[in-house]
């Protein structure tokens, strides 16, 4: 009960916030700050995972290579890397993962073409990449 309490009052000092920002971002969910949580940013689904940057790199590419799709060569940068695949539409998938400390990894998905994003997609690739994480 008391979880509840603080997830609701945590999602509306966010939702507080978001204002001051400008509507670039947007909280989809129900609960707040952690792994169920998604923010909807410029194209991008990013959600925070409690799990080691490697098993979530492991996640991802697993699901994408489950889409068949055509996998490019990933771009790897210090705690980052950057998985990318386009559909038989033409259209692309950009799965960043970011280490932010030891067990928390950050995945942002980015489906479509610019300015026409399928957020309904990426919202869809998280679920599969959670699923494959518990």
């Amino acid at each position: 009960m008391k979880k509840r309490i603080k997830n609701r009052i945590l999602a509306l000092i966010i939702l507080a916030i978001l204002p001051i920002y400008g509507c670039a971002g947007v909280i989809i969910g129900g609960a707040a700050a952690g792994t169920g949580v998604y923010t909807y940013v410029k194209g991008e689904v990013k959600r925070n995972y409690y799990k080691k940057f490697d098993q979530c790199v492991a996640a991802s590419n697993h699901v994408l290579k489950g889409l068949n799709v055509r996998m490019f060569e990933p771009i790897r940068e210090t705690a980052r890397i950057i998985l990318k695949a386009e559909r038989t539409n033409k259209s692309v998938i950009t799965v960043a993962i970011t280490k932010q400390k030891l067990n928390l990894t950050e995945i942002s998905v980015r489906s479509g073409v610019v300015g026409m994003w399928d957020k309904q997609l990426s919202e869809l690739i998280h679920d599969s990449i959670a699923e494959k994480l518990q």
